[in-house]
């Protein structure tokens, strides 16, 4: 669990996020991620969605770590985009690590 507490200056000094998340390991080298999000305020701010669901894979091998990660709201988890439903709030990212 994880709270943004930082008091900014700025225009949206009261938003703040709030985060859950859990990871579970399957078999040695693979690792599942989901979480959550929250940014109470968002959605009367700036007109967006004050939740986001995350969800991760994680795979380890011996010298090698691969990442996955994705976000994205709860009103686009039904993947319907098309021109006037583009998703609020969406990330996507992939890394790749060597261990020493």
């Amino acid at each position: 669990m994880d709270a943004d507490l930082t008091k900014k200056d700025g225009e949206f000094t009261d938003i703040r996020n709030i985060s859950l998340g859990s990871e579970f390991k399957l078999l040695k080298f693979i690792n599942l991620r989901l979480g959550t999000i929250i940014t109470p305020g968002m959605s009367d701010k700036l007109n967006k969605s004050a939740q986001l669901i995350t969800t991760g894979l994680g795979l380890d091998f011996k010298y090698v770590r691969m990442d996955l990660a994705a976000a994205l709201t709860p009103e686009d988890l039904k993947l319907n985009f098309d021109e006037e439903n583009m998703p609020q709030r969406i990330g996507i990212a992939a890394s790749i690590g060597i261990n020493f």
